[in-house]
């Protein structure tokens, strides 16, 4: 008997039909379907997307984007074990050699973990209010990222999968400060003026800040 071998290796995840002809006529149960899913994630071709990722955020504002977990040859993949991706998001008191696995509650940082196939509830969640991140599924493979923080300043966006990096992680998030605060402004140098004297140069230092107490960059002075 003569015996023919075909080989083929789709990259692109979908439903395929084959056809498999002999002097032109289709041979028995030619043509016939197979679906082919997408591989394993791989850490390298994952990444978080738009929203905050691009233009960063203000303090206090929840800011959203978006996490896209692919194979190695671009699919997007279904969701992982529960457990599997996690986000940690580090403020700018965390210790500058601090990672996702390492940092404390006390360097501001605070953790989520992703979701198990087919939930609608948010994952774990931090009790600090002053930075959080979260992660919820939205669709197989595709998860709608959240984080805050009361911090002004650079903060660090930890995204791992199996406790490997994401592509770009950790992602330098910019945390602006919000709108002034009347009542969070800090005046200095009241005291220098008591017992002050006519013709005296009269100074005070004003520092404008949001109502977190950040200091408004270039707003400092008066």
């Amino acid at each position: 008997a003569h015996v023919l071998h075909a080989h083929v290796a789709p990259s692109v995840a979908g439903r395929y039909y084959a056809h498999v002809t002999v002097g032109g006529a289709h041979v028995a149960r030619s043509p016939f379907a197979v679906t082919v899913g997408p591989a394993q994630p791989s850490p390298p071709n994952c990444a978080a997307v738009g929203g905050v990722i691009t233009d960063g955020a203000v303090a206090g504002a929840p800011a959203t984007f978006a996490l896209v977990l692919r194979d190695a040859h671009g699919n997007v993949v279904a969701d992982p074990a529960e457990g599997a991706v996690c986000a940690r998001l580090l403020s700018p008191h965390a210790p500058a050699h601090a990672s996702a696995a390492d940092a404390e509650d006390a360097t501001g940082g605070t953790e989520a973990a992703n979701l198990p196939a087919g939930s609608a509830a948010s994952p774990r969640r931090s009790e600090d209010a002053a930075c959080g991140v979260s992660l919820d599924r939205a669709s197989d493979g595709v998860y709608e990222g959240v984080l805050m923080s009361q911090r002004a300043g650079p903060h660090r966006l930890h995204l791992t999968l199996h406790g490997a990096h994401l592509g770009g992680s950790p992602h330098a998030i910019d945390l602006r400060a919000a709108a002034v605060d009347p009542t969070a402004c800090v005046l200095d140098g009241l005291a220098a003026l008591d017992g002050a004297c006519a013709g005296d140069d009269l100074r005070v230092i004003l520092t404008t800040c949001d109502r977190f107490g950040n200091a408004r960059d270039g707003e400092g002075d008066g």
